[in-house]
């Protein structure tokens, strides 16, 4: 790294929480809260900080910005315009063929009542293809922070030790943590875990943008992302 990153401590925030902020390596920030600072020692707290110089040094905050960038574009230039006139004059058309196929399936045209069925399907998954490739490509996004989570931690490993880092790790995991309401999908990145309650469901790590703390334990016990 060119540059040691900014240092910020939220005085205000018990929860115990840490994150990097920043496009580049050179321009980049680390902020602790003083909720974290309490209740781990010093050993833990410097893993913590380490894990999150990892994500600096491995890009992570550029690559988080540029997919939240490459969605906002997709979502503005090409699915918003099409969404527009998909409601405003092809719902007009879809309710004439939606008629259309009513009429001739009532007088056993099947064959034209199919083809008129068939537009007013074509018209429905029109309107829900913005809000699927939102939903995909946003858990793509989280799949990859996921992902880089793991290897922040590796990197963590390598500073500090792996014994710390599990440690804070498992203190964290203990530990009540309620992020704020506002903006909850929006911050879910610049927070170190998810809220116990959320972590419930076979599915539930597919919305969260961390996995959870015991999957990182063992990950690092079995040194899987060391290298």
């Amino acid at each position: 790294m060119p540059r040691t990153p900014v240092v910020g401590i939220e005085l205000s925030d018990d929860n115990p929480n840490a994150f990097a902020v920043g496009a580049t390596r050179s321009y980049a920030m680390v902020v602790v809260t003083t909720g974290l600072i309490k209740q781990l020692n010093e050993r833990e707290v410097a893993a913590v900080m380490a894990h999150e110089l990892g994500h600096i040094a491995n890009l992570d905050t550029m690559a988080k910005t540029l997919l939240s960038a490459a969605l906002d574009g997709v979502m503005l230039i090409l699915f918003t315009p099409m969404l527009l006139i998909v409601w405003h004059f092809g719902r007009f058309v879809a309710l004439l063929m939606l008629a259309a196929g009513l009429i001739y399936g009532l007088f056993g045209n099947w064959q034209h009542a199919t083809v008129f069925l068939v537009g007013v399907l074509v018209w429905i998954i029109l309107m829900m293809l913005p809000t699927i490739t939102k939903s995909l490509v946003t858990l793509l996004t989280f799949w990859h922070s996921r992902w880089r989570e793991y290897h922040a931690d590796a990197v963590a490993a390598r500073l500090t030790s792996v014994d710390d880092l599990v440690s804070a790790l498992a203190i964290l995991d203990r530990l009540p943590f309620q992020p704020p309401k506002q903006n909850r999908e929006q911050m879910a990145t610049l927070w170190i875990r998810v809220a116990m309650k959320e972590e419930v469901g076979t599915f539930h790590w597919l919305k969260h943008t961390h996995p959870p703390i015991h999957k990182r334990i063992e990950a690092l016990r079995r040194g899987l992302y060391l290298r």
